[in-house]
């Protein structure tokens, strides 16, 4: 094999170099302008639900479906900072036959934000569903239904308090076995595009919301159903910007070994880096009492792209003892 000559190994060392560069100005200037604190903001949205404190925080929830026999359904949204209103109607199915219990997490959606952002980390949002189990929804044992980094509480809260739960299902969770940067890389391509974020929280919050299309692109098997980014509620940039990758397990599989409850997966075929294949069958094999399903239309938000098929998969799961 022929030597590359030297006046191309000095050209390619030399864009290497200008790329590092480029990288690390980059990142100096996100990290300047990455929050430094979230928005001042009380419990709001009230008239399409309520409110309960719950560890120093004014959560909003929403409670709907009937009184039954089965265990009633907490709904664990993504992000973090987003909230449960982007489940919309797409979980309307599992109010018909049990009770099903909507929260936006602590500094996320229409619950109470505030500007610490060290009170935002797994362990507090662990803590906030056991006492929403044990205060609003008051049962012994819950089925949880968590998508995205909603999925990573569920799996903590279900190592945590095994005894609470009947059934989890996890739509394209985040475990932590993927790339933990994964999140800053979709949020270094809407800055790019779009220019960075106001320091003024509020302002960043609405900056991130007129954005958001993009931070998701690539999330959607069919780039049409895109429009659906159109309305999803209220969302914390802050929270999701400085909370996304904290504490994430560098060996998931280890750490979620112990689970014993009934788990389905769900994911898609076009999900992004942080809720890959990959990681999603890692997961599977972690569990011993799960169950793999793949979305084959859909990206990661399979309830979204195959509604029909989602609520089949999910109450045969659920239905099936």
């Amino acid at each position: 094999m022929k030597k590359m000559p030297k006046r191309i190994l000095k050209g390619l060392l030399v864009v290497v170099i200008l790329l590092v560069a480029v990288n690390a100005a980059f990142m100096v200037a996100v990290n300047r302008y990455m929050p430094k604190e979230a928005a001042n903001l009380p419990c709001r949205n009230l008239g399409n639900g309520g409110k309960a404190k719950i560890n120093g925080f004014d959560l909003w929830y929403k409670e709907a479906g009937v009184k039954s026999s089965k265990s009633p359904v907490i709904v664990i949204h993504g992000g973090p900072g987003m909230s449960s209103y982007y489940f919309h109607n797409y979980l309307s199915f599992l109010e018909k036959d049990r009770k099903v219990f909507y929260y936006d997490q602590r500094g996320s959606g229409y619950s109470e934000i505030k500007p610490d952002l060290s009170l935002y980390n797994k362990e507090n949002m662990v803590e906030d569903l056991e006492q929403f189990r044990k205060e609003v929804v008051k049962e012994d044992k819950v089925t949880l239904v968590a998508h995205s980094f909603g999925g990573m509480v569920a799996l903590d809260y279900m190592l945590k308090y095994q005894n609470s739960i009947e059934d989890a299902v996890l739509i394209s969770p985040m475990s932590g076995s993927s790339n933990p940067t994964a999140s800053a890389v979709q949020l270094l391509n809407t800055i790019f595009k779009h220019g960075f974020p106001p320091n003024d929280p509020a302002k960043a919050n609405e900056w991130f919301m007129k954005t958001q299309h993009t931070f998701f692109s690539g999330c959607f098997y069919n780039k049409d159903n895109e429009k659906t980014l159109d309305d999803l509620g209220y969302i914390s940039f802050a929270t999701l910007a400085s909370t996304g990758s904290k504490n994430m397990p560098q060996k998931p599989g280890e750490k979620y070994a112990g689970i014993k409850s009934r788990t389905l997966i769900l994911y898609g075929e076009k999900e992004y880096m942080a809720t890959a294949e990959s990681s999603q069958l890692e997961l599977h094999k972690a569990l011993s009492n799960s169950v793999f399903k793949k979305m084959d239309h859909s990206g990661h938000f399979s309830f979204v792209e195959e509604p029909d098929k989602f609520a089949r998969e999910v109450q045969l799961f659920l239905n099936q003892k």
